[in-house]
Parts: structure tokens; C-alpha cells; sequence
């Protein structure tokens, strides 16, 4: 059951929302874009609140009862505090966390890993519909300048898509349109971000609005504002970190070109295209939930994970072993891990079919062996 709860981040409170804390479960922490709540999340919450600690939290800017009076002015570097602080509530000063990232809470997220510090604190990113902002501007700039017309093409292409981050600029003028016409321009920005009408956002009422939109116009004040000086430079150092990069092929906001060249700082990065529009979690959750769980089955840790049996299924053909493996994992204490031996290439697609079928979860395959671990009930 998710609990919300506030905590300190230096100079202001934050709005966490997190599941209680589960033996033997990883934790998945979501951040939100804008205009977002932690709440946008909650396809996701739904989907993967049985096998993780799922947990999400409300950006620097987002009133809630104890922060009713919001900064005027932030940088990156207390967007990645805040990141931090929230990391170290949920899982202590040494824990990890698998991050996952829309909109804006993809840049704070790729700038946290852009710093080899902060790769401590996370097992894989997941980001949705953003690239790392550094690598945003280099494309659109070197295409610009290029002699190739349709590279310049494709970057005025994005500078259109921009245009609301110029209008953001422009003092008061923002806030007086949200507060006199918020309900006008809601429901038609939804629709053109690509949610059906039956998504609850377009039941938003005037305040939920406002608090979504108001108060973190500062994440793209500070961007002309200080020149991109605060967003950390892509990492001199091939980043190892595993990646998943999710592109909406129809994003309103962000063309595909602006992902060109992750994988050149970001090797591990996997980019999948998906027929969507920005809000992709919301418009298409089966399909990103599917990528995500994915990404995190195929995960493998550095260490070596604890298990309680092990199981050498020899020349067993694979529907042979899921017979067998029914009685070997009834046969165990609930929470319990499997570490299961096989010859059978065609297994790991089929294990992970049969763990989402009978909720035990398969927490790790490497080659030839899976740990599996039964499930608590």
C-alpha cells in the first residue's frame, strides 16, 4: 500500500509516496516530468507493486501541506540533492535503487549518473521520453550549422517543438495563463500529448492544475537563465551503468534525432522506439511496463546473490524443467531462492513468462542459471 510521506531536502519539504519496505525486494524510484506529479506514475505502480518496492516523489516546486511557500529560483544541483535525499529515505545511505525517469525526472536522472559519485546509489536507469540534456543541445546545435539540409531541417524541426520553453521565459506571463485559462489549455495539451480521453488527467480540477504547473516553472527558467552551467558535461568516461531509453516516435515536445550519440558515452544503453506520444506511460503503460520489466529481468548484478537451493536440470527439455520446477518451488519456504542450472537455450523467455504467470520472481539469469525466488504467499 503506497503511504505518502515528508521529508527534509535541505531547504524545502518533499512529498514522497513509497510502498512499505519488502524483504528481498529492490526498490524502483519514478520521477516525474512536467507538468507531472508523482501520481502520473500510477500505471506503473500498479503494475510492478508486487514485485518491487515501488516509491515516487513530487519534484522541488509541487506544494504540499508543509511547503506551501516554494523556492523562486532552483538549480540542478538541489534537483540532484533532492534526488539523492529521497534515494537514502528509502533505502539508507548505501543502498541502490533502479531509477526510472520522464520528462524532466529523466534529465535530473541523467545528470545524477552524469556524476561517477552518484553511480553508487542506482542499479540501472530507465528514461522516458528525454535524452541526456547536454546531448540534446549538441545535436540540435551541430545540425543546425551542418551543410546538410535535412539536418537542419530536423534541428528547426525541434526548435519548433520548443517553443513553450521561450514562452516560460517571459516573467508573470505563465502564471497568468494557468491561473485565468488552465482549464482551457489542459484538456487540448493532453490531447495532443497523445492521452485518451478516458486517462483520469483530464479530470484534473483547477487546483491539481495549478500545482502541477505553477510552482516548478523554475526547472526551465534556470536552463536560459544560467546557460546550461548547472547541467553536468556528458562523462569524459564511458558510462557503464545499464540503460534502457525509451523514444516516443510522435512526441509533441522532443523529435527522435536528439538521441543520436547515447550509446557514445552511455555504452550499455539499449534505445527502444515506441509508436507513441510524450505521455508513452500513460498512453501505451502495457507496452513501457513490458520494456521496463524486461530491462530489469535482464538486469544482472555485480554480486553474487544468496540462495537456498540449487538445481542441475541436466539435458530436461524446457517444458520439461517448468513441470518440475512447480514441485521444486512448493517444495521451499516462501522467499526463498532457486539457483537453477540448465542446458536449455530456449529457457530464459519461458522462465519469464511462467514468473509472471505463478508471481515468483526471477530475480537474476546469467547464461546457463536463473535464481528464482518464491514468492512470499
Amino acid at each position: 500500500m503506497m503511504k505518502s510521506y515528508y521529508i527534509d531536502s535541505n531547504d524545502v519539504k518533499l512529498h514522497v509516496l513509497a510502498d512499505d519496505a519488502k524483504d528481498g525486494k529492490e526498490t524502483i524510484l519514478f520521477l516525474h516530468g512536467y507538468p507531472d506529479t508523482s501520481a502520473s506514475w500510477s500505471k506503473q505502480f500498479e503494475y510492478f507493486k508486487d514485485k518491487y518496492r515501488v516509491a515516487a516523489f513530487d519534484l522541488r516546486g509541487i506544494k504540499n501541506p508543509f511547503q506551501e511557500t516554494i523556492p523562486s529560483d532552483f538549480n540542478m544541483q538541489n534537483l540532484m540533492d533532492d534526488l539523492d535525499n529521497v534515494i537514502e529515505f528509502l533505502v539508507g545511505s548505501n543502498g541502490k535503487v533502479h531509477l526510472v525517469g520522464h520528462d524532466w525526472g529523466a534529465v535530473i536522472s541523467w545528470c545524477f549518473i552524469s556524476l561517477p559519485g552518484n553511480l553508487k546509489r542506482v542499479f540501472t536507469f530507465t528514461s522516458i521520453s528525454c535524452p541526456h540534456p547536454k546531448l540534446f543541445y549538441d545535436n540540435v546545435i551541430s545540425n543546425l550549422f551542418s551543410w546538410n539540409l535535412t539536418q537542419i531541417q530536423s534541428s528547426l524541426n525541434q526548435v519548433y517543438k520548443s517553443w513553450y520553453i521561450l514562452l516560460f521565459q517571459i516573467p508573470l506571463l505563465p502564471e497568468f495563463l494557468w491561473n485565468t485559462a488552465g482549464n482551457l489549455i489542459w484538456k487540448p495539451m493532453l490531447t495532443k500529448g497523445g492521452l485518451p480521453e478516458s486517462d483520469e488527467m483530464f479530470q484534473f480540477d483547477k487546483d491539481t492544475i495549478l500545482k502541477s504547473t505553477i510552482g516548478n516553472l523554475s526547472l526551465y527558467r534556470n536552463i536560459l537563465k544560467t546557460g546550461g552551467a548547472d547541467i553536468p558535461n556528458l562523462p569524459h568516461e564511458k558510462v557503464k551503468l545499464p540503460i534502457t531509453v525509451i523514444i516516443p516516435e510522435n512526441d509533441l515536445a522532443l523529435a527522435p534525432m536528439i538521441y543520436d550519440g547515447t550509446k557514445d558515452y552511455f555504452v550499455n544503453a539499449d534505445l527502444q522506439y515506441l509508436q507513441a506520444n510524450h505521455w508513452v506511460h500513460r498512453e501505451k503503460p502495457y507496452h513501457v511496463n513490458q520494456i521496463i520489466e524486461k530491462f530489469l529481468r535482464d538486469f544482472i548484478k555485480n554480486s553474487d546473490i544468496y540462495f537456498h537451493s540449487e538445481w542441475d536440470t541436466g539435458n530436461l527439455s524446457a517444458g520439461e524443467i517448468l513441470i518440475q520446477l512447480k514441485k521444486k518451488i512448493a517444495s521451499m519456504n516462501p522467499g526463498n531462492i532457486l539457483k537453477l542450472k540448465t542446458k536449455e537455450s530456449s529457457l530464459k523467455d519461458a522462465l519469464f513468462s511462467w514468473s509472471l504467470l505463478t508471481g515468483n520472481q526471477l530475480l537474476k539469469s546469467k547464461e546457463s542459471e536463473f535464481y528464482i525466488k518464491r514468492r512470499q504467499k
